[in-house]
């Protein structure tokens, strides 16, 4: 190479056709397509890192979002303090997984990702 990178693009189907050999356009297409919509999922999964969120007892579903354990701690002492809350327990809810329907293949696939496997 001339110093200049490659486009992701170009080397990503480089690489398919070194791995791969002999494919249609249409495999590679589709192989391309998958591997970068992981990439999408693996960056999406970085900026989404853990957030905790709090369900006091017997009131509302939770609505908001802490990135942090100490924040979501801070919050819940506070929630449990006011009167309306006096008694009822504050639970602290840790996302630890999540899901989505992969529409690149077909049939559509149901993937399950760990938050701590990035």
């Amino acid at each position: 190479m001339t110093g200049k990178e490659e486009p992701h693009n170009q080397k990503v189907e480089r690489i398919l056709h070194k791995s791969l050999g002999d494919v249609t356009q249409e495999e590679l297409t589709f192989i391309k397509n998958l591997a970068e919509k992981e990439l999408e999922w693996r960056e999406e999964s970085k900026r989404m890192a853990k957030f905790w969120m709090l369900y006091v007892k017997g009131r509302s579903i939770p609505k908001v979002c802490h990135l942090s354990d100490e924040e979501a701690l801070q919050e819940a002492a506070r929630l449990a303090r006011l009167p309306e809350n006096v008694g009822r327990r504050v639970y602290l809810l840790e996302a630890v997984k999540y899901c989505f329907v992969d529409g690149t293949a077909p049939p559509p696939l149901l993937v399950w990702q760990r938050l701590d496997e990035r």
